[in-house]
């Protein structure tokens, strides 16, 4: 991964572990903020481990699936070796921390759904403090991303294109690209204030805010993805990438949750 901030001739600091860092911390800051701001006293942000753990783990075997042309050799030296801690040091403990933002997204929501499972009036609350939350915390990720290579766009020639000229780059034959991490991060951030604003100023019931959130995100990321240039199991079949996928499912649970809320 590169660029590096060296400290010293003993400390490196690797650009990209330190934006998903911060991005991290500020996600969870965030939650906590917003869902006290929202009234919710005791919310199921106190403890985070869960969280972080199933977002590490579902981050991972989703880049896995996604990537499974390259990937897929540490399930089969599992199945032809049935060394289980082999595998488990290529999962976990590897120099390849590359995880699908899908998946993240996906344990994230798994956690979620199950710790509001018995009050799923909350909910509502919730995902006014989750998306924005998040909305952020992704800008900060994406400029990470950025500094990496590891999301780049299709071969594009213009004024804003980006070359990645060092020679370890992870972008194929170096050439000028679209900038999508930088449209992601200004989208998500323009999103997050231009709703903010508007809950300011006007009385929206619970939850429709959250839902509003999510569903601008998550078409930015449908048609986003169709100038990432890069392919993964399911593009490569079905013209859509894993990330489209899940944009689909979350429009949709927005669509179905808006008129139920507009009928209530």
């Amino acid at each position: 991964m590169y660029p590096l901030i060296n400290i010293g001739p003993w400390i490196s600091i690797y650009t990209f572990g330190l934006c998903m860092i911060i991005a991290w911390g500020v996600f969870f800051t965030l939650l906590h903020y917003f869902s006290i701001r929202r009234g919710i006293s005791k919310h199921i942000f106190s403890s985070i481990i869960d969280f972080t753990l199933s977002i590490f783990f579902f981050g991972r075997i989703f880049y896995i699936f996604s990537d499974w042309r390259t990937e897929k050799f540490i399930f089969m030296d599992l199945f032809e070796t049935g060394d289980i801690f082999g595998f488990l040091k290529q999962f976990f403990i590897t120099d390849n921390y590359s995880l699908s933002f899908a998946g993240g997204v996906i344990g994230f929501l798994i956690i979620f759904f199950w710790k509001t499972r018995q009050n799923k009036k909350d909910r509502l609350k919730y995902w006014d403090s989750v998306v924005p939350a998040f909305l952020i915390a992704a800008s900060i990720g994406y400029i990470g991303t950025l500094l990496w290579g590891q999301i780049y766009g299709i071969v594009m020639n213009t004024f804003f294109s980006i070359t990645y000229t060092n020679p370890d780059s992870i972008v194929p034959f170096q050439n000028p690209t679209f900038p999508l991490p930088i449209i992601y991060s200004i989208l998500t951030l323009l999103i997050a204030f231009f709703l903010y604003r508007i809950d300011r100023k006007i009385s929206i019931p619970e939850g429709f805010l959250g839902y509003m959130w999510m569903g601008l995100f998550a078409g930015v990321l449908f048609l986003g993805e169709f100038m990432n240039g890069a392919s993964d199991l399911f593009s490569s079949r079905i013209y859509l990438n894993i990330t489209q996928i899940i944009a689909l499912g979350l429009i949709s649970y927005v669509i179905i949750w808006l008129l139920k809320m507009m009928k209530s």
